[in-house]
């Protein structure tokens, strides 16, 4: 029986959860196994959800899973919490030599996202923006013709708020005031 209960599942179910949620289950326990950005991404979706979700490690994951053909009673405590803070991106400028006002926009984002957050890696992100800052260093040293700005959003995983305040700040509002 799915209603009312907490749901066991690998982690690398799919979005099977989803069916877990729409049969009534109050939250699901995703009980490691093989992860991979595919599965990962699986457990994100676009319309908020108050689904609760929790990721175990393979130990606890061992003996959740000899329980599981027995009814037992599990009480579940989560210590995640969220806070809200002003993410800011980040804009760099060198100058052009010929032509200073065409301007090349080089971006990244900055921000990592998990649906398991002490597990964010982090990886992809970073290598993106250590790309964008060595770029901002050569360019520092050897200007280019045209102005490039070097640009660091936040807010990628949060639907690209960080680059469409970009936009709607240096774009929209300029084009409005020109028109």
């Amino acid at each position: 029986v799915v209603q009312g209960a907490i749901v066991l599942m690998d982690f690398d179910s799919g979005d099977n959860w989803l069916n877990a949620a729409k049969f009534g289950a109050r939250a699901v326990v995703f009980l490691e196994s093989w992860i991979n950005h595919f599965d990962a991404m699986k457990k994100f979706v676009q319309t908020p959800i108050y689904f609760p979700r929790l990721y175990v490690r393979s130990d606890d994951a061992a003996y959740l899973r000899t329980l599981a053909d027995h009814e037992v009673t599990i009480r579940v405590t989560s210590r995640m919490s969220y806070r809200l803070v002003t993410a800011r991106n980040i804009i760099g400028v060198v100058n052009g030599t010929e032509k200073p006002n065409d301007i090349i926009i080089i971006s990244a984002y900055y921000d990592s996202w998990s649906v398991v957050p002490s597990l964010a890696p982090g990886a992809d992100e970073a290598v993106s923006v250590a790309s964008l800052l060595e770029l901002g260093k050569y360019y520092a040293e050897h200007p280019a013709l045209r102005t490039i700005w070097f640009v660091a959003f936040s807010g990628h995983w949060e639907g690209a708020a960080g680059a469409r305040e970009f936009v709607e700040e240096y774009f929209y509002s300029a084009s409005v005031q020109l028109g």
